[in-house]
């Protein structure tokens, strides 16, 4: 995941095991990069609450 984002093991660490509630530039940076490659690698998609649903993480639908 590290390799794939850009960004140092540690970083990953630090983030996955930070319980602030406080988003740094740098948090920020290193979180968009793993949502990245989360929607570009694996197909995740990331979604944010509407007026029927709540924010979620869900398998992309895929073409056919």
């Amino acid at each position: 995941m590290a390799e794939k984002a850009g960004v140092t093991r540690q970083a990953v660490s630090v983030v996955e095991t930070d319980d602030s509630e406080k988003m740094d530039p740098r948090r920020r940076k290193i979180l968009e990069a793993m949502q990245r490659v989360l929607e570009d690698e694996y197909g995740i998609e990331f979604f944010a609450a509407s007026e029927n649903s709540g924010e979620g993480v869900r398998f992309r639908k895929r073409r056919i």
